[in-house]
């Protein structure tokens, strides 16, 4: 599910979105994104992620390299089988910036 925003001049890119990605049986990480960019903006310094595995993978974060523009789902345990994770991506600021 994606809603997006009219940013003007007829430009619509996505505010909030919803996907999933499979952490390989063994892994401790897996990139969830990579490279995308929406009007400039670059998706790991611009977006907020909501991960949640849908199996044990202990103590988990996601972590965003700017330099890269890429975003990657981090864990402490690696499970023992393949595990699906659903993933939410927000678009904008902080609040703390305004």
């Amino acid at each position: 599910k994606t809603i997006y925003r009219n940013m003007g001049n007829n430009h619509y890119y996505p505010l909030f979105w919803g996907t999933s990605v499979t952490l390989p049986a063994n892994a401790s990480s897996v990139v969830l994104a990579s490279g995308i960019k929406f009007h400039g903006y670059e998706l790991a310094s611009y977006a907020s992620v909501v991960a949640t595995p849908k199996g044990n993978v202990g103590s988990f974060y996601t972590t965003a390299n700017t330099t890269d523009n890429t975003i990657t789902f981090n864990c402490s345990s690696a499970p023992g089988s393949d595990t699906d994770i659903a993933l939410l991506f927000m678009l904008g600021y902080d609040a703390a910036l305004y």
